[in-house]
């Protein structure tokens, strides 16, 4: 999935407050979700709640 893509899904994710599992669900039933993501349904799947997503900054652990 391109980081355009991941990172609209990210905002959509933490702006409306869902779960992975939600997301994946609201990006299949929400076609102005799926506008906003950049996600075609005749050509691509909405991404599974398992797929490689981007943390937020604050979730990253430091290694120092």
């Amino acid at each position: 999935m391109p980081l355009a893509r991941m990172l609209r899904v990210c905002v959509l994710q933490q702006g409306v407050n869902l779960s992975e599992p939600a997301v994946e669900a609201a990006l299949y039933d929400s076609a102005a979700m799926r506008r906003f993501a950049g996600i075609d349904p005749g050509r691509e799947a909405a991404p599974e709640e398992t797929s490689p997503r981007v943390q937020p900054v604050t979730a990253r652990r430091r290694t120092s």
